[in-house]
């Protein structure tokens, strides 16, 4: 048996498996997860370097941010997100984070379905990633409290004169100011369909009695691409659920990436596997598939790590690999 997934199947499928691996009389054979989220740090950290090298952000725009994140640090990878706690660090990455506005942010080279949205649902995607930052966060309360004044000019002063008596802690300040900012946004997004995309085909399919009946879905409701689910995130990274696969050894373990996705990029990918030190038993080097117009063609590039886990990106593909790249899916089974 294999499990596959995308997405948050990043989350969903590394958990499954290592419960799956509990029971003996399942025999278990390798996992398949496509564009995946493997750790949301990362994955926002990454998405700066990707809109940089993709020129969706400015030479002058990035001086500043490795300015005022990273003491102008360029020669390493900056964790932009370590300078957080100074109000023009924060600031500029809450710019950052519009980056993807009017781009199809599961596909950067495809147009937006429907024409250029209001950027308010793709902010909210964004703007999800970056509280995590927060929780450990040490800042002056005071350049904090100025940030949100500048920000939000008509504050009532009655709620300033609360701020102030209560002296709210740093993380509490930190959270107020981003809150304000993006509230609108991530509250008009809950239960919408993903930025540039139109789900209509598919939801009315998974809606069709036959198909439910066909598939095995019981009465529990209409399907929607998107819910409103509340629930609390226990992952913020898979290093641990990852060691203790790799540690089982009895796992192929195949990732991939469309390399223009932007919701789970694939530098994210490629970090997060590094970073569990597995020892390279394939160094990086580009994978083939025949075109039938065009002939043997580069589909993208594969590294291979001991423990059987296996890493490949598919060139100009983009969230939904398989959607966009028909003629070369079989790449994961055949380099598997």
């Amino acid at each position: 048996m294999h499990i596959s997934g995308e997405s948050y199947g990043g989350v969903y499928v590394p958990t499954l498996a290592a419960r799956v691996l509990t029971d003996k009389s399942i025999n278990l054979r390798g996992i398949l997860i496509g564009n995946s989220i493997d750790s949301w740090p990362l994955n926002s950290l990454s998405l700066i370097y990707f809109g940089y090298y993709h020129g969706l952000i400015g030479y002058q725009f990035w001086a500043n941010l490795t300015s005022s994140c990273c003491n102008s640090c360029v020669g390493v990878r900056c964790d932009f997100y370590a300078g957080k706690s100074k109000p023009a660090c924060a600031d500029l990455l809450s710019r950052a984070e519009r980056i993807t506005d009017g781009l199809n942010i599961y596909n950067l080279y495809q147009p937006c379905y429907g024409g250029v949205p209001k950027s308010r649902q793709q902010r909210s995607l964004l703007n999800n990633l970056m509280f995590d930052h927060l929780e450990d966060s040490t800042m002056d309360v005071t350049s904090w409290t100025m940030l949100m004044s500048q920000d939000d000019t008509q504050r009532d002063s009655s709620q300033q004169r609360q701020t102030q008596q209560e002296s709210p802690s740093p993380q509490q300040v930190a959270r107020t100011y981003l809150l304000r900012r993006s509230r609108q946004d991530r509250l008009a997004s809950i239960g919408e369909d993903p930025p540039c995309t139109n789900s209509t085909a598919i939801t009315t399919y998974l809606n069709l009695p036959a198909a439910r009946y066909a598939l095995h879905v019981k009465d529990v409701g209409p399907y929607t691409i998107c819910s409103n689910l509340d629930y609390t995130v226990e992952y913020n990274d898979m290093t641990p659920v990852y060691q203790k696969l790799l540690k089982s050894g009895r796992l192929r373990i195949t990732l991939y990436n469309g390399d223009v996705d932007m919701a789970c990029n694939f530098l994210q990918t490629e970090w997060f596997l590094q970073n569990l030190n597995q020892t390279v038993t394939t160094p990086r080097k580009p994978w083939y598939f025949d075109d039938p117009v065009n002939g043997r063609q580069i589909g993208g590039f594969v590294r291979q790590w001991a423990g059987n886990l296996t890493y490949l990106t598919v060139r100009g593909s983009g969230h939904m690999v398989p959607r966009t790249s028909r003629s070369r899916p079989t790449c994961c089974s055949r380099i598997t």
